[in-house]
Formats: structure tokens, C-alpha cells, sequence
């Protein structure tokens, strides 16, 4: 009889899909419990997988905060009658508060919780409500999971137990390099971004040094910035005050299949993070071929190697981004060096169904 996982996690993230068809396609019953309504309905053609989300909240009234985290309490009894009806093996929270909270207090066990980032540097830090919540869900667990070593250390303040790092790996068959023109025009080099136009991520240090580039670079430059967000209308703004909305590209969110052609358009791939707990969107471009600078955020500096892979700048100093930017844009040798070994890096440490395999380990350690 097939093994039976019950995520408890949002049914149209990009990350809840990637965890739910990767191991149906192991031959895994997935279930998904939703605190949102699917909009998407992508997992229709996976007989293996069903989804539990005809109760969740809709979009426009999801909320966050520790009042939104009690209030999803309200669907326990409904969660309670999932578990009877599906059974499974293990139950797999994806975010240690609310769906966290949610599965510590099904007292279903064997339960383990991934931590994704905001949810342990952010969430807890609020208050010692929040931090108590925090301890309370995750010390109900049977393991918890983080995608890299230096959140694994922030865990650890609100955790008595131990810490599997589990990356959060791409498919590098998917994710490999190659050439595209989807997004190139004639003579331009390309400075690209994919992510979340929110205040942690740093777009703005990375329009700014971007305008100063462009001052500086003899060649045609242009920076294409992939994602949408809260900030978006202020980005724009500032490419408009520093009069280089002209050759700068907001391609607003990005289909997940259409990410790796958009890497693949880049001559190189920057993230200016303010904060940053393992840095998914770096691993995809790294696994292009794509050299790199990023900020000095804790977990940028776990996935590249400085001067190996990517060129490692101080947050929030555009002026040296800039700097780190005009050297790659003029030495292509470098930059196909720096591309190689990071797809090399990504080969050896990233490759998603090596850390699959990890976590199938992980979970035949605590199934009965």
C-alpha cells in the first residue's frame, strides 16, 4: 500500500506543488490541506493527489498576524476530520506558524514542520506571545526540517530537539543553461533579477546600482527584474527618478515554468537581499550557469562561494554592487568561469531529487 502525506500548507504556492507532484511521482499518496482556496486547480491531472481546501479562507480574507493565526484555529475539527478520512502516514506542516500551530494542536503523530524563513526570523521576534507560539509548535513536532545550516542555528533558540537541513534543491534538467532571446534585445547585456518586490528582498539598492552602472558601462545594459509584489509602484517610481525606466523591465509574476528560460536571458543574475534565510531564485540561476552578485545575507553567503560563483557585496551599498556588477559585465571570462562552477556547485549540493531523496530517508525514519 502506498505511503500517505498529509501537507498542511498553502495548496497554490509554487513550493506546496513542487513537494506534492515530486513525491506523487514517487508513488506517494499526497494530501494537501489549505487554509486558502486553490485558484489554479493545478492538480488535477495527479490522480494520487487530492486537495482539502473547500473550507480554507479566500484570498482576499486571508490575514496574517497572531490574531490571523488563532482565528485559522477554527478549522482544527475540520482538519481532525481529514486525518480520519485520509489517514496518513505522517503529517508534513510547511510554515511553522499557522499551519504549524494547526498541526501541533491535531496531535497527530508522527508530525514534522519545514521552517520557510519569515516564519522564524520574523514571526517569532515579534513578541514573547510569538515566540511562545513558536516553541509550542515546534517542540510538538517529531522533526523539524530547514532548508539550510544558518536558519537551522536560528531554529535552535526556540527548539529543544535537532534540526534536519533538508535544501530546498532544483531540478537541474529543468534548470540547466542554455541560450534564449525570449527576453534580449540586439547588443545588450542583461542584468537580472527574479523576486519578490517586498522591502527584505532590496530591489531598491539594486535599481540604484543599476542607474549608476548604466552611467559607467560603454555597452548597452539592461536590468529585468522578474516578480511582483507591495513595493512595485515605489520600484517604478525610482526607475523613473533615476531616469532609467528606459531600459528597465518589470515582468510582474512569473509562471514557475517560465523561470528557467527567464535565468537563462541573463548575463547575470543579482539579489541585493536585506534578508535572506537559504535563497531559492540564486540556486535556480545558479544552476543556468549564471554568475552572480549578491548581498552578505546569512544565507546567501551559505549557497555561493565568494569569488567562485558569485561576487559577495555589503547589503544595502549600491555603490559597491554597482562596482561588483561593471567587473563581471567587463571580463566575460570571468563570468563563464563563475557560471561553470556554479552550475557545478548546484550539481553537488543542490540537485532537488538528491535532497528528495534525503527527506524520503528522513520520513522512513519516523512512518511506522
Amino acid at each position: 500500500m502506498a505511503r500517505r502525506i498529509l501537507f498542511l500548507s498553502d495548496v497554490d504556492s509554487s513550493h506546496t506543488r513542487k513537494w506534492a507532484i515530486s513525491l506523487a511521482t514517487r508513488g506517494y499518496e499526497v494530501g494537501i490541506f489549505s487554509l486558502r482556496k486553490s485558484e489554479l486547480k493545478w492538480w488535477t491531472t495527479y490522480p494520487n493527489i487530492q486537495v482539502f481546501d473547500e473550507h480554507g479562507f479566500s484570498t482576499a480574507t486571508f490575514q496574517g498576524g497572531l490574531a490571523g493565526k488563532l482565528k485559522y484555529v477554527k478549522l482544527l475539527p475540520y482538519l481532525k476530520k481529514i486525518i480520519t478520512s485520509f489517514q496518513p502516514h505522517l503529517v508534513h506542516a510547511h510554515y511553522a506558524t499557522s499551519y504549524g500551530l494547526l498541526g501541533a494542536l491535531s496531535r497527530f503523530q508522527p508530525f514534522v514542520i519545514s521552517v520557510w524563513g519569515s516564519d522564524i526570523y520574523d514571526f517569532a521576534s515579534r513578541s514573547f506571545l510569538h515566540k511562545k507560539m513558536i516553541q509550542f509548535n515546534l517542540n510538538r513536532a517529531k522533526g523539524v526540517f530547514s532548508t539550510s545550516h544558518v536558519m537551522a542555528r536560528e531554529i535552535r533558540k526556540y527548539y529543544s530537539g535537532s534540526v534536519a537541513v533538508t535544501p530546498f534543491g532544483v531540478d537541474v534538467n529543468l534548470f540547466s543553461p542554455g541560450v534564449s532571446a525570449s527576453l534580449r534585445h540586439p547588443n545588450e547585456i542583461i542584468i537580472g533579477t527574479v523576486k519578490s518586490l517586498e522591502p527584505a528582498y532590496g530591489i531598491d539598492t539594486l535599481i540604484t546600482a543599476f542607474a549608476e552602472v548604466r552611467q559607467r558601462f560603454t555597452g548597452n545594459v539592461r536590468l529585468i527584474i522578474g516578480g511582483d509584489g507591495s513595493q512595485r509602484k515605489h520600484l517604478e517610481q525610482l526607475t523613473g527618478e533615476l531616469k532609467c525606466d528606459d531600459v528597465v523591465t518589470f515582468l510582474g509574476q512569473i509562471e514557475h515554468h517560465q523561470v528557467p528560460d527567464c535565468h537563462r536571458s541573463f548575463d547575470v543574475f543579482v539579489a541585493l537581499s536585506r534578508e535572506e534565510s537559504f535563497g531559492v531564485a540564486l540556486v535556480e540561476a545558479m544552476a543556468c550557469g549564471k554568475p552572480a552578485v549578491v548581498s552578505n545575507a546569512s544565507g546567501f553567503q551559505e549557497v555561493a562561494v565568494s569569488g567562485i560563483t558569485a561576487l559577495v557585496v555589503p547589503k544595502n551599498e549600491p555603490g559597491k554592487a554597482a562596482d561588483a556588477i561593471l567587473h563581471l559585465l567587463n571580463n566575460l571570462e570571468l563570468r563563464k568561469q563563475m557560471g561553470d562552477a556554479a552550475r557545478q556547485r548546484v550539481l553537488e549540493n543542490y540537485d532537488w531529487e538528491k535532497n528528495l531523496d534525503t527527506v524520503e530517508s528522513l520520513y522512513d525514519k519516523m512512518m511506522p
